[in-house]
């Protein structure tokens, strides 16, 4: 499987012109009939819209573009119809049968129902989660049993049990018992570091698989918590987030109950921390706040970090010529060469240019600290 950013990176190199390219995005998450319908409603509308805008296409194109349609809306519909079972939440599927392009990206994380056709592929709703912050690894650790969840805002996707034959503890005295107490010891810190080799083996695993490390959340009571803790190496602590509130006799609805508010924290947390650090850096030339610096930015290939308000819908152009990127909508020309120019979504433009220099691209909703900045800030790497 490869890694999300480098399928994020081939997706932003895709220009299918004269022909288009069909994205598909598919929430999956089900919990009753009428959900399904809702979905198979909304894509079979988007269909018929894009198959009445064929006419304005070539007609050699405009056959290559239906056929792609179809593979689309049969793929959404196996889904929707459960004639598939994908075991995903979220599923992506690009196509485009003039560039040789049908793919298919399955992943936990929440994707609108969708469906868009244009020259180029719609990356956003993937590039965003890839640092959604939704996945994390939780390992909540006990006397003889350490429980290894991968687990999503959203739910559960992994659960493991690494269990350990411990001796029970002695009440007796004298040096019997503290010769036995060191032997359970041992058996814990055996036990312990079991856990940890395979909570490194997943943490590795999914830093391989997405590009970046996950976080994870460590739980249980003292002194336990602080035994696994010392067994586990810096890369993995550095991401953690301890927590011995959470019970580790708990079950597994209630300790995701308890993963979630944390990870919800951290999120919010994070977001902020973001948005301050592209403040900071603007002050000192090395970020970018609001819409014109921010274009600018990725013009000149600069961009290191991109936050984006959830609610960021505002258009610009984009010259054929010279690929210059500009804010205004309804430009005759470009500013540059003169040459001619199409009108994008900034919001996605502005995200293939962030993937396509390796900046990472983040997500941000209900922010009141972008909003004295259009929606929209980054830091730069230089």
């Amino acid at each position: 499987m490869q890694p999300l950013d480098t399928i994020l990176k081939r997706l932003a190199q895709v220009d299918a012109r004269p022909n288009a390219v069909v994205s598909l995005y598919l929430d999956a998450r089900w919990n009753d009939e009428q959900q399904r319908e809702r979905a198979r409603l909304t894509l079979k509308r988007a269909v018929a819209d894009a198959i009445q805008g064929l006419h304005s296409f070539p007609r050699e194109v405009a056959e290559s573009l239906e056929r792609d349609l179809a593979r689309a809306e049969e793929h959404a519909m196996s889904v929707i119809k459960q004639r598939r079972d994908v075991g995903f939440e979220g599923i992506a599927a690009f196509y485009c049968e003039a560039k040789g392009l049908d793919m298919i990206v399955l992943s936990h994380a929440t994707m609108p129902t969708k469906l868009h056709v244009g020259p180029r592929p719609e990356i956003w709703p993937l590039a965003r989660f890839a640092n959604d912050f939704e996945i994390a690894l939780v390992a909540v650790v006990e006397t003889d049993e350490t429980r290894i969840f991968e687990v999503a805002l959203s739910g559960v996707l992994a659960e493991e049990s690494v269990e350990a034959d411990v001796p029970d503890r002695v009440q007796r005295g004298g040096w019997r018992q503290l010769r036995i107490q060191k032997h359970i010891a041992d058996h814990i810190l055996h036990h312990h570091q079991q856990a940890a080799r395979e909570l490194c083996a997943r943490f590795d695993g999914i830093s391989a698989g997405r590009g970046r490390a996950p976080r994870v959340v460590l739980g249980g009571r003292e002194p336990m918590l602080a035994s696994l803790e010392r067994t586990l190496p810096e890369r993995v602590l550095m991401r953690a987030i301890r927590s011995p509130k959470i019970d580790p006799k708990g079950s597994t609805s209630e300790v995701l109950e308890q993963v979630r508010e944390i990870l919800a924290l951290a999120v919010r947390r994070t977001q902020s921390e973001l948005i301050h650090l592209a403040k900071e850096a603007a002050a000192v030339g090395r970020g970018a706040l609001g819409v014109a610096p921010v274009i600018q930015a990725a013009n000149a290939g600069r961009l290191w970090q991109l936050v984006v308000d959830e609610r960021f819908q505002k258009e610009g152009s984009r010259c054929t010529r010279c690929d210059l990127l500009f804010s205004q909508s309804f430009a005759e020309s470009c500013p540059a060469c003169a040459g001619s120019v199409e009108a994008v979504s900034l919001r996605d433009e502005l995200t293939r240019r962030a993937v396509l220099v390796g900046a990472d691209v983040y997500a941000v909703d209900d922010s009141g600290e972008l909003a004295n900045c259009e929606g929209v800030a980054a830091t730069l790497k230089y």
